[in-house]
């Protein structure tokens, strides 16, 4: 999706992560968890002029401080994204009309799951892994 690497919360502050963005910050930062202390968090870590995508699903009350003037002397960018309103019903009522039966499939078993897994890159097939031998 073009992005350079994902970083886990918990080594947001490793020496790693200071060497690659410097005193500057993240170009860009998305809070895909849903929570305004993360999201507060990662807002402190964006740089001036940077943009941060909320994408995360928080509790109604759960409320993020910032004021106009931080977004304006950041020069912030702030996006909210829902995944795809709308969509969901339209696919649905799609996938008659799709030639689903020909795609080729494939039973793994568990044991198996590495098999499974190098067929899945290849893209070629569907693979299903089953927790017992016949599905």
């Amino acid at each position: 999706m073009g992005a350079d690497q994902a970083v886990h919360p918990d080594d947001l502050d490793s020496e790693e992560i200071a060497a690659l963005v410097g005193d500057q910050g993240f170009h860009s930062a998305v809070d895909a968890v849903g929570q305004a202390a993360i999201a507060r968090d990662l807002l402190n870590r964006v740089r001036k002029g940077g943009t941060f995508l909320v994408f995360g699903v928080a509790a109604p009350d759960d409320a993020l401080e910032l004021t106009p003037r931080e977004v304006y002397d950041s020069e912030l960018t702030i996006v909210g994204s829902i995944i795809n309103p709308y969509t969901h019903e339209r696919a649905v009522a799609m996938l008659s009309s799709l030639p689903l039966d020909s795609i080729p499939t494939r039973v793994f078993s568990l044991s198996e799951y590495e098999a499974a897994f190098a067929a899945q890159a290849q893209g070629r097939e569907k693979i299903y892994i089953a927790p017992i031998e016949k599905l």
